[in-house]
């Protein structure tokens, strides 16, 4: 008896067109539309997308002459073309993806490529999200031709999220209300137009989160102030690595959450010397990084004024670079400074800026001298994490017995210190000599070796020894467990006999 395969099902095709059509909005569209040479249902389909993702990427294979990556661009360009051309409803779309990556100089890419359905849309659009991403890999500038938005485009009911990056802005309406918007990133973006930001945001009554990165708008006047009031407010971070962000920022927004400044120290948030009054008002998590900054005069005074306006931090990380503008709040003297008193910060983090190294060693040493007012100015600290980065930052710890204050916090709440990129030399040492003698109610201590520090084989019996003297170290708490870990995150035990 001859034996049979089993018949093929086709279940997939059985699905109603509800549930493929959800199922193809998770593939980026060019395989999307791929799909249309299944059959006619399948082709009725792939043009009634409601998910659109473009990515020229997805076009090359590496490596290619830059001849043929232009050429396979031009296609990429036709395709997105030809794909919104032949789609049955636009307004029907509610995500739209758009990204073009180019890795040679001479490129301008054309907006007719995806802007014209954008401004043609209606009130009838269901558009709710918008990611359009340009993005040159030498960063030689932009790479599309200047845009300006028509009035139909601020006026999306239902857009929830916009996400621009490389586009240059001309020309905007005066008005703008995109009353469901509720996240605004816009990386790089360019304009001459100095009100566009504030315009924008204004027309936005229910935005939860503010990304800003190395956006370029054009000031006639560094004395401009961009002013802004986001009742709704969450999530706020602005990053200036390429500073052309000039100008400074006051913001009432008082039920902030998520703060995160890189490059950026003018911000002042107004109603009251502290937005976080309302009880419903606390800032969970807070970074400022001053890296690459240079000094100014008046810098301390305006990092000491911010610090004050979100003092109720549960969680704060500050740069090494920021603790050492704090120390200068007297006309360039470095003197005690005037922190504000953190009552409900449990968490808080120092590590150092990203090219920490510009920084001498003399100019680092003063950031520990805040490090230890800062940590007399929070009482309810629980977890205290010190990056000492790839450099050699000069510490000025005292041991426990001689100071004369410890601060509350290593008696009373302080429970977890992890300190990383340790090179375990005379300075780093008291350090943790003291926190081990100051901490009453300590219960765990990581120590992470640098990488150069030693070899991970630990061969050397000297090496060792020297090592085990960290983990041997006094501690004030009884309960206190020590744990030392290679730079891979080995462990290291130390036998007892040693």
């Amino acid at each position: 008896m001859e034996s049979r395969e089993p018949a093929t099902i086709d279940r997939i095709s059985s699905l109603p067109d509800e549930i493929i059509s959800h199922v193809l909005s998770f593939l980026p569209t060019k395989y999307a539309v791929a799909t249309a040479a299944l059959s006619r249902r399948w082709k009725d389909l792939s043009t009634s997308l409601r998910d659109l993702d473009f990515d020229n990427r997805l076009v090359r294979s590496n490596p290619l002459e830059t001849r043929e990556f232009k050429r396979r661009d031009l296609e990429f360009s036709r395709f997105v073309v030809r794909v919104l051309r032949q789609h049955k409803n636009l307004n029907s779309v509610r995500r739209f993806r758009f990204q073009f990556s180019v890795d040679y100089y001479d490129c301008e890419l054309s907006r007719d490529v995806w802007c014209p359905w954008m401004e043609s849309a209606s009130d009838e659009s269901q558009l709710e999200e918008i990611d359009i991403r340009l993005k040159s890999v030498y960063d030689v500038g932009p790479i599309c031709e200047l845009w300006s938005p028509p009035v139909s485009f601020f006026t999306l009911k239902n857009l929830k999220v916009l996400k621009l990056t490389g586009i240059i802005i001309g020309v905007m309406p005066a008005s703008i209300c995109l009353s469901s918007l509720k996240i605004l990133q816009l990386l790089k973006v360019r304009t001459k137009d100095f009100e566009l930001l504030t315009r924008l945001i204004s027309g936005c009554p229910v935005l939860e989160t503010l990304h800003l990165e190395n956006c370029c708008f054009k000031i006639w006047n560094f004395d401009q102030v961009l002013i802004a009031s986001l009742p709704s407010l969450k999530n706020l971070t602005v990053i200036n690595n390429d500073g052309w962000l000039l100008c400074s920022i006051e913001m009432e927004a008082p039920n902030l959450e998520h703060l995160y400044l890189l490059k950026f120290g003018e911000l002042q948030f107004m109603g009251s010397s502290s937005p976080l009054s309302c009880v419903h008002s606390v800032y969970e998590k807070t970074l400022v990084d001053d890296d690459g900054v240079e000094y100014r005069h008046h810098d301390g005074p305006r990092r000491i004024g911010l610090l004050t306006q979100i003092s109720n931090a549960k969680e704060m990380l500050l740069s090494w670079q920021t603790l050492n503008f704090l120390t200068f709040v007297n006309d360039n003297v470095a003197v005690q400074p005037l922190l504000p008193v953190f009552r409900d910060l449990t968490h808080f983090t120092v590590r150092p800026s990203e090219n920490s190294s510009r920084y001498s060693d003399t100019k680092l040493a003063r950031s520990s001298f805040v490090l230890h007012s800062l940590l007399n100015s929070a009482s309810k600290l629980q977890h205290l994490v010190i990056d000492m980065g790839n450099r050699r930052i000069r510490m000025e710890w005292e041991d426990a017995e001689e100071l004369a204050y410890i601060p509350e916090c290593m008696l009373s709440s302080l429970e977890e210190i992890e300190i990383q990129n340790l090179k375990a030399d005379e300075d780093e040492r008291k350090m943790v000599a003291y926190l081990l003698k100051a901490g009453a109610v300590l219960k765990k201590v990581n120590l992470h070796l640098f990488e150069d520090v030693v070899d991970y084989d630990l061969g050397d019996m000297e090496d060792r020894l020297e090592l085990a003297s960290l983990l041997k170290l006094p501690r004030r708490s009884s309960t206190c467990e020590a744990h030392l870990f290679l730079p891979n995150g080995d462990e290291i035990h130390i036998d007892s006999n040693m």
